[in-house]
């Protein structure tokens, strides 16, 4: 975990700018962030849901709250990076791969690289 600190970690510009979205009850739920849009194209650069809410949807209007924040930004497509486990979920929701990259935080690791289409 020590090696994910640095990406999980999110730049106070990102917050300022509103790139940043998060899901609570009575405690956080769940975070998702994006970077800025270039040309039509943002990228998901953060959606941790806390594993007690899993199953919940959580995830799911995050990664929602997302999609329509930058299609009202004219963003017709948004890359993802996800780990091993989860990129069945952005399947699920649309995104198809596109190959492998490297992982951001771990040397060596290579990581399903998905395209999710904004419609």
């Amino acid at each position: 975990m020590r090696l994910w600190v640095p990406v999980l970690t999110l730049p106070a510009e990102a917050i300022a700018a509103g790139r940043v979205l998060v899901a609570a009850e009575t405690a956080l739920l769940g975070v998702a962030a994006h970077g800025p849009p270039v040309d039509g194209l943002a990228e998901l650069t953060l959606l941790c849901v806390d594993p007690a809410a899993t199953a919940r949807g959580v995830g799911t209007a995050l990664l929602g709250a997302v999609v329509a924040r930058l299609r009202a930004q004219g963003v017709r497509r948004m890359t993802i990076l996800a780990e091993r486990g989860i990129a069945g979920f952005y399947r699920r929701m649309g995104a198809v791969p596109t190959g492998f990259a490297p992982s951001p935080a771990i040397p060596g690791r290579m990581l399903p690289s998905l395209l999710l289409e904004l419609r």
